[in-house]
């Protein structure tokens, strides 16, 4: 930057710099890569415009939406012929044609200086109307006409006298009468044509070229359906502000001033014409290439998958079909999003975007004790996520796996495992200390160990102090040992005596208990059973008898008697025998 700022001044001490280059001397560092700037020069009545800035070694960064270029031929079409494209710092801007220079854009003449092609900057501009009965005039751009006063002196066209409306004219076409082969005072015939309203016998004896009317021809006022081309109409019935405002813009081919009085916006040489690449359209009919596209007249049809032909969507001319910018939404009907594919977007390369590998594509799942990660995306399919286990946890809310249990854990432990101060831990093997069948993998939890089996028979335990067999294993409690709550209940005199016997059973009165010795009543009859031993297997070895008539009287029958009282059911007693 240092030696191109030195090799200026230098050039401009030596008279080889125009000053207009001088104004910023960044312009000729703008390629050395770092802090680029904008640039705006002039040189007389041009100027030129960059709407990007210069910047690093790896490229400009251009501002505004101005596309990057290496000359200004990548800059697409200029917008009239008052514009040129321009390259600076390696994006595209625009400068304006010199003032008065020829064009003819829209219906004008020549250039404004800032970017405008109009009809005129001064009246010379103007089309010469050839007569001093009428001089052209330049008023806001726009040519006109002063008209001579009706008498004034000329010599054009063959006449001597001005009309009054800017025609040379004979003496006797402005004598005040009616003479000759005129078709009113002054009009008509050779004379100049006559306003509206006037006497007339054809078209040409009219200022707006209709004659009609019976039973005496007049002149009438222009319409933009008579079949004639009057008033301020650019071609028959078409163009001109009357025209325009009824929307009866002219065809292609046919005159114009200005664009708005074409169809097709385009006016060139005072001709409507077909538009350039582009510019705006309402249809392929308007467009130079026959293409309309999006409201753009296009270099093709771009019908192409992701293409498009504007600036905005493209990052390229307007009126240049080319791919659409990576990221931007696709043209209606293209690139339908769908799972793992097309996400609905142009990737910047003429093809839909698809959606990135890794995407999320179906939810985690956590059934049973088995967690599934989510879905990702690739290779344009949704591939399942990878499974683990939640134990010793099972699945809980949500789709993921419980960290920690309450209560006794049912349903949220694994198989093998319970519920220990919140949290879930391995089910204790035969012998371990248990308080619930939850805690042991047997589901039994006897004697405050965990058993075998449930181990629910009679005088059957599961702890070594009551069997003398392991702990955790279920046999029959050791003989002699009083029984478990609920069996063995004691049954005097000859059964249970509330303790085990071996083999699992009940342990009877021993042989060497006493028993009988009783009398037990009857409805009909009473029985003794004398006095003997238990047998030791649960019954008494003592013979029962019979009390016959009597009942019994203590432990023994009776054998006299006072009253029938003392007498079963149906015998009396009389005189001391029951009978």
């Amino acid at each position: 930057m240092q030696r191109t700022t030195i090799l200026a001044l230098s050039m401009l001490s030596l008279g080889l710099l125009p000053v207009a280059c001088t104004q910023n001397f960044n312009f000729f560092a703008s390629s050395e890569g770092t802090g680029g700037t904008s640039v705006t020069s002039s040189t007389g009545s041009s100027s030129s415009h960059s709407t990007g800035t210069g910047g690093s070694d790896a490229g400009p960064t251009c501002t505004s939406g101005a596309m990057a270029c290496s000359t200004p031929a990548d800059c697409g079409t200029p917008a009239n012929d008052c514009v040129t494209n321009t390259c600076t710092g390696g994006c595209c801007g625009t400068a304006d044609i010199a003032m008065a220079t020829t064009c003819h854009s829209g219906g004008g003449n020549v250039c404004d200086g800032n970017g405008t092609c109009v009809p005129c900057l001064q009246p010379s501009d103007c089309t010469a109307t050839g007569t001093v009965c009428a001089t052209a005039t330049c008023t806001a751009n726009a040519c006109g006409q002063t008209v001579a006063s009706k008498g004034t002196t000329c010599t054009d066209n063959g006449g001597s006298v001005c009309d009054g409306t800017g025609k040379c004219v004979n003496s006797s076409c402005a004598d005040g009468i009616q003479d000759g082969n005129e078709t009113d005072i002054d009009c008509g015939g050779s004379c100049s044509p006559c306003g509206d309203g006037k006497m007339c016998k054809m078209g040409s004896d009219c200022i707006d070229k209709v004659c009609s009317g019976a039973p005496d021809k007049t002149c009438q006022a222009p319409t933009c359906t008579d079949g004639a081309q009057n008033g301020n109409e650019t071609d028959v019935d078409c163009g001109g502000a009357t025209c325009d405002g009824q929307g009866k813009t002219c065809g292609i081919g046919k005159g114009c001033e200005v664009n708005a009085d074409c169809g097709s916006g385009n006016c060139q040489n005072k001709v409507c014409a077909l538009l350039p690449d582009g510019a705006t359209c309402g249809g392929n009919n308007e467009c130079a290439n026959d293409h309309c596209v999006a409201g753009l007249c296009c270099n093709s049809a771009c019908t192409g998958t992701c293409q498009a032909c504007s600036t905005v969507l493209t990052g390229g001319s307007n009126g240049t079909c080319g791919p659409i910018s990576a990221g931007k939404p696709a043209p209606a009907n293209q690139c339908t999003a769908a799972t793992c594919g097309n996400d609905g977007k142009c990737n910047g390369a003429g093809a839909c975007e698809q959606v990135a590998t890794g995407t999320d594509c179906a939810p985690a799942t956590c059934v049973g004790s088995t967690l599934t990660a989510q879905g990702t995306c690739g290779n344009g399919t949704c591939n399942a996520g990878t499974t683990s286990s939640c134990a010793p946890y099972t699945c809980g809310g949500g789709n993921v796996c419980r960290t920690m249990c309450n209560g006794s854990g049912n349903g949220q432990c694994t198989s093998g495992n319970y519920c220990n101060a919140g949290a879930c831990v391995p089910q204790l093997s035969p012998g371990g200390p248990c308080t619930t069948g939850s805690q042991c993998l047997s589901s039994s939890c006897v004697d405050g160990v965990c058993c075998s089996t449930a181990c629910t028979g009679t005088c059957q335990a599961c702890t070594f102090a009551l069997t003398g067999v392991t702990n955790g294993t279920c046999a029959s409690i050791t003989p002699g040992t009083l029984a478990p709550v609920g069996q063995c209940a004691v049954a005097l005199p000859c059964g249970n005596d509330g303790n085990c016997a071996a083999g699992g059973v009940c342990e009877q009165e021993p042989a060497i208990m006493a028993c009988g010795g009783t009398c037990t009543d009857g409805a009909t009859t009473s029985s003794e059973t004398a006095l003997a031993m238990c047998s030791g297997t649960g019954t008494c070895s003592g013979a029962t008898t019979s009390c016959g008539a009597y009942k019994c009287s203590g432990t023994i029958c009776g054998t006299t008697c006072t009253t029938s009282a003392q007498c079963v059911t149906g015998k009396t007693c009389t005189a001391g025998v029951c009978m």
